[in-house]
């Protein structure tokens, strides 16, 4: 029996400096936050959620109907 397991490789200078296997997202972005606080390098800004836009209905001209087209 095969199981594919996703493997991500970290190089810093054509030099394997970490590796995490498997899918956990979580697990992944801790992995390279971890390298880059290794190197020195500032985590991104924290993203803040999305504003939901509420849209307004908008009122619609009253389409005359095809019979008052001919007459």
């Amino acid at each position: 029996m095969l199981v594919q397991v996703p493997t991500f490789v970290f190089y810093r200078a054509a030099k394997e400096v970490g590796r995490h296997v498997g899918s956990s997202r979580g697990d992944l972005i801790g992995k390279i936050l971890q390298q880059q606080n290794t190197l020195g390098i500032a985590p991104p800004p924290m993203q803040r959620p999305a504003k939901k836009v509420v849209r307004q209905p908008t009122q619609r001209k009253p389409q005359p109907s095809p019979a008052s087209l001919w007459r």
